[in-house]
């Protein structure tokens, strides 16, 4: 009786240990360096809030040609902005450049801090006044 109640147990255990082992881990914080932030992104979110007004930038203000485009961030901290799917003007796209200081990165003149980074998503924020009135911005960058 004793082997078999040793026995249970552990099968217990192994099915609990085998259980918890597959279940899928939050997506961690990664460091923003150089070396993680490489790579090439698309914008899929890009909000305001403006006051109490919280509002859908990408969407309302992004021209359809722009909500495809593709940014490249290379090793030597040149940026290209690639003009993918439906294309604006010319369509060739262009070569800008970014920067990292900390948590602090401009793309393309475009600067803001990065409020989290999985390896997978980049969120940046920017504030800024103007008249006053304070404004927020978020960008949400997917990895590609």
């Amino acid at each position: 009786m004793k082997k078999t109640s040793i026995r249970l147990v552990l099968a217990i255990a192994f099915s609990a240990m085998l259980f918890t082992a597959c279940k899928k881990d939050k997506d961690e914080a990664v460091a923003a360096s150089k070396e993680n932030l490489i790579g090439s992104y698309k914008l899929t979110e890009a909000r305001a809030k403006v006051l109490t007004q919280d509002l859908d930038v990408l969407d309302t203000y992004v021209e359809a040609c722009q909500k495809d485009d593709v940014y490249v961030l290379n090793a030597d901290f040149t940026a290209k902005i690639k003009d993918e799917g439906t294309k604006c003007g010319n369509g060739e796209g262009y070569t800008s450049s970014w920067e990292l200081d900390g948590n602090y990165i401009d793309i393309d003149g475009y600067s803001g801090n990065i409020k989290s980074f999985d390896g997978k998503t980049l969120v940046i924020e920017a504030s800024g006044t103007q008249s006053g009135i304070t404004a927020t911005l978020t960008f949400k960058f997917a990895k590609q």
